[in-house]
């Protein structure tokens, strides 16, 4: 069986959709039968009714003014290529290198010299050129000429997830306007699981040497070390985010009146993402001796949440995220040969499962509540979401002993996750022929 139809089947499971997963009790409480609305007796094309037997038709015309429906949200497309080439709605069309981000991922545009561009494309062979620009930017392998030049990079960041394509058209008005050595990109820093965002930048707490955050664990030699321990401390700033970006969720729930069940899922998700942290704090001190933890968070600025905006933040970022990284975790623990790696691993996987099935059971809960519009607003997010690049993940031949994943192996889980749990279980909820229920009355 493959890695993602088990985790498929756990997910159904686990957030009572019983897709694969029959048999699922659903215990969350709804409105009663007197607080449903009332709706007609539904006959199917053939005019039998739900049981199966005849109907006569009906010669009464129906009563009432004729009500022009709005046409159907678009169907929900499956192609990777396909996704990537679709609009976003009240952006621009997808030209000149434009690259669509998650919504709740940093980007913007940027322009800067050829040689600049030059100093922070891929190293891997020699870069691809147009218009004497590198088609590609990245911030990993060399993140000095950011550090050391932030006038010269404003708006880029030095982090390992950031990445930009070229903007062909951008680059020619700009040069058109005089500036002859120009390029221009789009960039975004691609995030997954549960980032805490401040408008287009993902917060996280710089590392700083304490020992109370870290689960100490025997220190191991290896020829990368500083390359995993960097990489294990960029996975331990995001877990202590995602404890406050929890916290977050849980008053934007309360604001539009969810469930005790789904607030405390997502507080004890919170605390699962402090034992994540304490355990990748840890890890990264296995290779070095320096011991480190989060310092100061930034605070994030309350939001005023809608159920659309709840529905949607809650499939970008637990439905697609935190179901990638499950699948991340359990691929990392498979490949691991340290045994202790193996088991953090594992855990952080079972926990990560969890944690999408909560988000598919708040995006179900917002269906059912919200209907066509929020539905509408799934599809489109779906269809919106970029291709993940992963070329500043360094490839070691000592890699895949600590659980770390290739460019390869990353992007192949992101696709995986994504085709293969993400769109079936969107596809279910939805309707296999685009349709959903009217919004419940509210309890």
């Amino acid at each position: 069986m493959r890695d993602t139809t088990a985790l498929l089947q756990r997910l159904s499971l686990l957030a009572c959709m019983p897709l694969l997963a029959p048999g699922c009790d659903d215990s969350a409480p709804g409105p009663t039968a007197a607080q449903q609305p009332k709706v007609a007796e539904r006959t199917s094309p053939s005019g039998a009714d739900a049981a199966g037997e005849a109907k006569a038709p009906t010669s009464k015309p129906p009563v009432g003014p004729r009500v022009n429906k709005a046409p159907p949200p678009p169907p929900l497309p499956t192609d990777p290529d396909e996704l990537r080439m679709m609009p976003i709605e009240g952006d621009p069309p997808f030209i000149d290198g434009y690259n669509p981000e998650e919504e709740t991922c940093p980007s913007g545009n940027w322009c800067g010299a050829a040689q600049a561009a030059l100093a922070i494309a891929p190293k891997a062979g020699e870069p691809k050129m147009e218009l004497g620009c590198p088609t590609r930017i990245i911030g990993a392998h060399d993140p000095s000429p950011i550090k050391e030049s932030p006038a010269k990079y404003v708006g880029l960041s030095d982090k390992n997830a950031m990445q930009g394509s070229l903007n062909q058209h951008g680059t020619e008005l700009k040069r058109a306007a005089g500036d002859d050595d120009v390029c221009c990109y789009h960039y975004f820093d691609y995030c997954s699981g549960r980032p805490l965002v401040e408008g287009t930048q993902v917060l996280s707490a710089p590392a700083v040497g304490r020992t109370d955050w870290a689960d100490l664990a025997c220190p191991v030699a290896s020829p990368i070390a500083a390359a995993l321990a960097d990489a294990w401390l960029s996975d331990a700033a995001a877990e202590h985010a995602s404890v406050a970006a929890f916290g977050r969720v849980a008053l934007e729930l309360m604001a539009v009146g969810a469930p005790p069940a789904l607030l405390d899922d997502t507080l004890r998700a919170a605390r699962d993402e402090v034992r994540h942290a304490r355990a990748c704090y840890g890890m990264a001190s296995r290779f070095t001796p320096a011991i480190h933890g989060p310092g100061p968070l930034p605070a994030a600025t309350p939001r005023s949440p809608t159920l659309v905006q709840v529905a949607v933040d809650a499939f970008l970022e637990g439905c697609v995220g935190e179901t990638t990284a499950a699948l991340v975790a359990e691929r990392g623990a498979a490949v691991a040969t340290d045994h202790h790696t193996q088991d953090l691993l594992a855990g952080i996987a079972a926990d990560e499962a969890e944690h999408a099935a909560l988000a598919w059971r708040t995006v179900k809960w917002a269906l059912e509540r919200g209907g066509a519009e929020v539905a509408g607003a799934l599809r489109h997010a779906f269809a919106d979401l970029p291709t993940p690049s992963f070329e500043e993940t360094p490839d070691h031949p000592h890699w895949n002993a600590y659980g770390r994943l290739s460019q390869a192996e990353l992007s192949a889980a992101a696709a995986d996750a994504r085709r293969e749990i993400v769109a079936p279980m969107l596809r279910h909820l939805l309707g296999a022929d685009g349709r959903v229920p009217p919004p419940r009355a509210s309890a």
